[in-house]
């Protein structure tokens, strides 16, 4: 049941993380790079007007920003 799960979450962007494509673009991946790719990625949304990480707090993500914009300060 929870590779059926995994799978199901990268649904909506052609069936795989979007960094595949990113790094892909860069130099070619490997079956097994691609599959912990899916497996440690995850996708998020954020509604607008909302603080996405804290400079106060200790940052444990990395975002790539698909859609949107965000600004820093």
């Amino acid at each position: 049941m929870a590779g059926a799960q995994e799978n199901s979450k990268w649904d909506s962007y052609n069936g795989a993380s979007p960094l595949i494509a990113l790094y892909n673009s860069f130099h070619p991946l490997t079956a097994e790079m691609e599959a912990l790719i899916d497996s440690l990625t995850f996708p998020v949304s954020f509604r607008k007007n909302r603080y996405i990480i804290s400079p106060i707090d200790r940052n444990r993500y990395l975002y790539l920003i698909l859609k949107g914009v965000v600004r820093g300060f």
